[in-house]
């Protein structure tokens, strides 16, 4: 949305995404698209759409116009570039330790962390190559020893994420 800046707060929570009416119904509300498949014309489109060279929908796990209305939202609110939806806090802790880490190198990460966080740590990443040091969460001398020149990330979570996910 061009106009962000201009906008209030309130007025970016209910147009960004879809700063024009539906062409077909003059609906204000965001359609939900129940759909995993969309038409193709041909194979070169097919082609420009998985190779990024065309944008537009390919396929409703990696693409969906409903969900991009709300990352494009969140992100203007947050005063973003871009957003991201995922489909649980675990899922969005996997994205982005992935999107910063690689095989060789290291991260260090508190000893309290959810079971999920510290098994995607100490294992699932440390089975592609990423180590790891867990240090206590309040031993800041521990950590300062426990950071190598590969160290990537400094992973700790907040008693407040952990009551959510203990809440359920």
């Amino acid at each position: 949305m061009s106009t962000q800046k201009k906008l209030h707060f309130e007025t970016l929570q209910l147009h960004v995404g879809q700063e024009s009416a539906d062409p077909a119904t003059d609906s204000r509300a965001v359609p939900i698209y129940q759909t995993a498949a969309y038409l193709f014309h041909n194979s070169q489109h097919a082609a420009d759409r998985f190779g990024l060279r065309d944008a537009g929908n390919i396929y409703g796990r990696l693409t969906n116009s409903t969900q991009g209305v709300f990352e494009e939202r969140v992100a203007a609110l947050e005063g973003g570039v871009a957003g991201l939806a995922v489909a649980s806090g675990a899922a969005a802790i996997t994205y982005a330790l992935q999107n910063i880490v690689q095989a060789g190198d290291h991260i260090v990460a508190a000893d309290n962390l959810y079971g999920g966080s510290y098994n995607l740590i100490v294992h699932t990443l440390a089975n592609q190559g990423v180590s790891n040091t867990i240090v206590k969460v309040n031993d800041l001398d521990a950590l300062e020893k426990a950071i190598k020149p590969n160290t990537k990330v400094v992973f700790a979570e907040t008693s407040q994420a952990r009551a959510a996910f203990d809440s359920g």
